[in-house]
């Protein structure tokens, strides 16, 4: 999920039009532009069998022509003469716009060096003179920065420059992960918005968003109407074409760009609902193709001391060396369990964690519909990742962080309990009693909370962040709880894919959410705290911390709010316990979940 979220670039790939229904582009209102375009070697590359230098030529052309005249706009390209990193160019000035030749300079591109992209945005914000008034940069790129600069350092030094720039960046036909992580994070520190577009379609969508945005707001509600309108029929083609073909992948990713889309059109939701159960259809016809291993599937509770002893053996093998003896562990990193059984290098914690062991609380809950807890003896855990760790986001800086006792779910929130407090089920994959409650809001989840308090009189809330990875980790210091792998019988993930060639891509995707603790606990006992559903915490999103990640939002915040875990959707680079992503509060998916903690 840009403070990305476990929703990857393929998930959002809908575009930014997506977001506009409940998070609006905000309109341009400064005076001078710059369009920043990536004429690289890269984009020779092909997208429906013609290079995306052709598919944006033509796209950008025809929203230009619409540009209005009275607003200053230029045109900077890198990598379009020879391979250089110093090989970018301003070839229209920041002036009274003029279509043809702001068309004409675009036409003329033809791609062949390297991509100089901090550079560039330097290049780009000097021409604009930043310093000395507001400005906005309009990126669109395919790749990331191969000149050895740091575009991200870079933008936190423009920002403090002047936090009047603000950048607008559109990923077109990305090829790596590394690049939409890159380009997320420039649009992110100046405040403004990262799409990503996979198609030509999908392009037009969300630079015609970035565009309308300038032109005033009875034509730019006319245009932002037109291109969703387009967008939907375009998105829906998609899909019904993928599920002719019963390409189950491609219609996930296409029935995402329908639901964004649909939010705001009542009349087209029925037409969705048709699609969306020939998608359920497909997907019951993969699973009974690919059949869960059930002998890695046990039941919610019925953890034994064999079972932790198997999972504390799978860790250790991926794992190899521990660093330093945790809860109860002795110099060789052997350390006792939740239940009190013994598991070699499990807790491989820092001098600073925890001195006690976890221990499950022994009450009854006093409703049957309250959760079970696991109470956490305070400590400090070195929050985030190492700079050399596979899949590490820009956003995960490492820093020291202490939290109190606190007591946290042993499992995601369920449906039946949602059911009991709530009188309804939102799930996405329901009628399934002990399956992760999922499509709820950040919002809803504290409604659901405010609720069971009244009735039980206890005091549950969202986990903070730093509160949630303290517990996910259990301990350890590797990129998953499970050591430095995972596996599909460890945690429910996208099993198609690898990490770090450790062996995590196994083929299997479930495709739905598993009953909660149906695969093996982390240390202290916690299930899915990778996988199943990724968890809303009660933190603000803050790329670099600042202390957000030790504070709970009030329950009216409306902005950008952290998830964690990863979900059955996600590759496993999005489980490691230090993985971040964000979505606004409002928003629903269906591989979105929570669980709570008690004070």
């Amino acid at each position: 999920m840009t403070g990305r979220s476990f929703l990857t670039a393929s998930r959002i790939a809908l575009s930014g039009l997506l977001a506009l229904g409940s998070v609006p582009l905000q309109a341009l209102e400064q005076d001078r532009y710059m369009l920043v375009l990536d004429a690289s070697n890269s984009m020779w590359g092909q997208i429906e069998g013609r290079s995306k230098m052709d598919l944006a030529r033509e796209v950008i052309g025809d929203l230009a022509r619409d540009w209005p005249t009275d607003r200053p706009m230029g045109l900077v390209a890198y990598g379009h003469r020879d391979k250089r990193c110093s090989d970018i160019e301003t070839l229209v000035p920041a002036e009274t716009f003029d279509a043809d030749r702001f068309v004409g300079s675009i036409d003329a591109l033809r791609p062949r060096g390297r991509t100089p992209l901090t550079a560039s945005l330097r290049h780009a914000a000097e021409a604009l003179d930043y310093r000395n008034q507001p400005a906005t940069l309009i990126v669109v790129s395919d790749g990331v920065e191969s000149c050895g600069e740091d575009p991200c350092a870079l933008m936190r030094q423009l920002e403090a420059d002047n936090p009047s720039l603000t950048v607008h960046v559109v990923g077109f036909g990305l090829a790596a992960d590394a690049a939409d992580s890159q380009l997320a994070c420039i649009a992110e520190l100046s405040g403004g918005r990262y799409f990503t577009a996979g198609n030509q379609s999908e392009l037009y969508q969300v630079a015609g968003a970035i565009f309308a945005a300038t032109v005033g707001d009875a034509v730019q509600a006319e245009r932002l109407q037109i291109a969703q309108e387009r967008a939907l029929r375009a998105q829906i083609d998609k899909l019904d074409s993928a599920l002719a073909s019963d390409r189950l992948e491609q219609a996930e990713q296409a029935l995402q760009g329908v639901q964004g889309l649909v939010a705001d059109m009542p009349e087209q939701r029925k037409a969705l609902r048709d699609l969306e159960d020939r998608l359920e259809e497909l997907r019951t016809a993969r699973l009974n193709q690919e059949p869960i291993d059930t002998a890695a599937v046990v039941a919610p509770g019925a953890e034994t001391a064999g079972d932790l002893q198997d999972a504390d053996d799978a860790g250790d093998a991926q794992r190899g060396d521990r660093e330093v003896s945790g809860p109860g562990g002795d110099e060789t990193g052997a350390g006792t369990g939740p239940d009190g059984v013994a598991q070699a290098g499990v807790y491989a914690a820092e001098q600073a964690g925890p001195q006690t062991a976890p221990r499950r609380e022994a009450a009854a809950p006093r409703a049957p519909y309250e959760p079970e807890m696991i109470s956490l003896p305070g400590g400090c855990i070195q929050m985030g990742s190492p700079s050399d760790e596979q899949g590490r986001e820009y956003n995960e800086r490492r820093h020291r962080v202490c939290v109190e006792d606190f007591s946290i779910g042993k499992y995601e929130v369920t449906q039946a309990q949602w059911q009991a407090v709530m009188g309804s089920d939102p799930s996405r994959f329901g009628n399934c009693d002990d399956c992760p409650v999922e499509s709820v809001s950040w919002t809803e989840a504290n409604d659901y909370i405010a609720v069971l308090n009244a009735s039980t009189g206890q005091r549950y809330r969202l986990p903070t962040e730093a509160e949630w990875e303290y517990a996910a980790r259990a301990g350890t210091t590797t990129p998953f709880w499970s050591g430095t792998c995972i596996h599909t019988d460890q945690a429910n993930y996208a099993g198609e894919y690898d990490y770090d060639g450790c062996g995590a891509k196994t083929g299997a995707h479930r495709r739905k959410t598993l009953p909660v603790g149906s695969l093996r606990s982390n240390p202290w006992g916690l299930y899915d705290v990778a996988g199943n559903v990724a968890e809303w915490t009660c933190s603000a999103y803050d790329a670099d911390y600042e202390g957000a990640e030790q504070r709970c939002e009030s329950t009216v915040f409306s902005g950008r709010v952290v998830l964690r875990g990863g979900s059955w959707y996600n590759s496993p680079r999005w489980l490691r316990s230090a993985a971040r992503a964000w979505l606004p509060a409002g928003h629903q998916v269906h591989d979105l979940g929570f669980r709570l903690v008690r004070d």
